[in-house]
């Protein structure tokens, strides 16, 4: 609206009132209109990315940064104005490989086209005709007809075109053939799950798998593996592999000891099954449900019993005595040691450790003790964390010599130096790896494949097995 005055300082109100009136009723008919809003840029593309799994997505632009920026929306005045494509590159993380890319294709809204009332217009995200297999995919840009809100099509029909969209997610998996930096494998055991592993006189010593049965294998490092003949004709239901001596009872009872170097058995039995085995320079000890601890020379004769025991969650022998791990009255554990000689009562034991704490939750079957030097350690924590304490033999207070660590935790003896090996899972939302701490100095020993299930260290080597059919080796600095 003009307002204008004439000379004498009058205002030709009049006037003015009758051109404002005109030019806003139709009736006028003066052809002046409002100007139309402005029509925005709608040329361009918007993108949502998600990844599932361990990788990155980067954009060319460099509008992408996904995991943390994960969209972003580029328009442009025209076609003319625009680059063809916009790049989205999935990169893996170490240990695993890109699969592919997935594209959802419901509807989404778009975000601040036009007035408020006009706003959001609706379209449907787009499948790209792409090889979806490719780390690096290149998105076209463009517009498409939009779906105003209802009721709105005429008014809001200038902001009806809309930007493609596309809702790209990168997918990643472990990859099975990474072998990472320090890492080598030793054994390759197709269509079998190794349960334990152990390394003795240059040889490996797996109790592995099969459909139906366990079975004990042998391979000389750097050669081929072959099934102990007993073993291999009625299973294996309990072994100890890291012991002085081989030994295991087969699933009709039988125990064998086996000759590590002709792999000849020596057998006892049938018996009762053992719930643990452990051996010794000279004999091989069993100890059954009902709390006995039967004996046996290496040769297998003089079979007798030692004890009567306290059930256990796990039983160790070392020079000096039994250790075992045993429920206490507070639901915690007790650390006990028991003489190598007995009349086959209940011995008495020595205290090493009255409240070794439950605070995670473990199971009966979760913990193990080294007899080695009076330790024990959560092996199998499913609570997230495992920790190995040190109790001096004479008792007293304990130490410990690992902080928590997620997955699986072993322990071992290498001369002077107390070595203890710590596996971190992918539960712990972190790349699958071994710490090491050798005297209670702690460090990343080496990245794994994936979250380690079985794990044994010699001193100069730990062995490890993942979720595949391999057997790693990682030197021990």
């Amino acid at each position: 609206m003009t307002i204008s005055s004439r000379a004498d300082g009058t205002l030709d109100g009049v006037r003015c009132v009758a051109l404002a009136l005109c030019a806003f009723l139709a009736s006028c008919d003066s052809g002046e209109r409002d100007p139309p809003l402005p029509r925005p840029a709608t040329y361009g593309i918007e993108l949502s990315v998600t990844v599932r799994g361990d990788g990155r997505v980067t954009s060319d632009r460099g509008d992408i940064a996904c995991p943390g920026s994960c969209g972003a929306r580029l328009t442009y005045a025209s076609a003319s104005d625009a680059p063809h494509v916009v790049r989205l590159v999935a990169r893996p993380e170490p240990g695993h490989r890109f699969v592919r890319w997935e594209f959802d294709t419901g509807r989404v809204p778009t975000i601040g086209l036009g007035p408020e009332e006009c706003s959001p217009v609706r379209r449907a995200a787009l499948r790209p005709e792409i090889d979806v297999t490719a780390a690096g995919i290149g998105l076209a840009l463009g517009e498409v007809d939009g779906l105003s809100p209802i009721g709105r099509a005429e008014s809001c029909a200038a902001f009806s075109r809309v930007p493609v969209v596309y809702v790209p997610t990168a997918v990643f998996a472990p990859d099975p053939d990474w072998v990472p930096p320090g890492v080598e494998v030793v054994a390759t055991l197709p269509g079998s799950t190794v349960e334990d592993v152990a390394v003795q006189d240059g040889a490996l010593w797996m109790r592995t798998r099969l459909p139906g049965r366990d079975q004990l294998l042998v391979q000389p490092l750097g050669g081929s593996a072959r099934a102990v003949a007993s073993s291999d004709q009625r299973g294996v239901r309990i072994a100890d592999l890291s012991g002085p001596h081989v030994a295991f009872q087969d699933d009709d009872g039988v125990i064998s000891i086996v000759d590590r170097a002709t792999l000849e058995a020596t057998s006892i039995g049938p018996l009762e099954p053992c719930r643990h085995l452990v051996t010794s320079a000279t004999h091989v000890y069993c100890a059954i449900a009902n709390g006995s601890l039967l004996s046996f020379t290496i040769r297998g004769a003089d079979g007798r019993r030692v004890h009567t025991l306290p059930p256990a969650v796990d039983l160790a022998v070392a020079s000096d005595g039994f250790y075992l791990l045993v429920p206490a009255a507070d639901g915690g554990r007790r650390l006990v040691r028991a003489p190598l000689t007995g009349t086959g009562t209940t011995p008495t034991l020595a205290e090493l450790a009255t409240s070794i704490p439950d605070a995670h939750g473990l199971s009966l079957d979760a913990a193990h003790v080294y007899g080695v030097d009076g330790s024990f350690g959560f092996d199998r924590d499913r609570a997230g964390e495992g920790t190995v304490w040190r109790v001096p033999r004479a008792g007293g207070a304990r130490e410990s010599l690992v902080v928590p660590a997620a997955g699986l935790v072993t322990y071992a003896i290498a001369g002077a130096r107390r070595v203890v090996l710590a596996a971190y899972g992918l539960a712990a939302g972190r790349q699958p790896r071994i710490d090491v701490v050798i005297d209670g100095a702690q460090s990343v020993l080496c990245d794994t494949p994936s979250s380690v299930r079985v794990m044994s260290v010699d001193g100069e080597h730990v062995y490890f097995v993942t979720r595949d059919e391999h057997v790693y080796r990682a030197r021990v600095p």
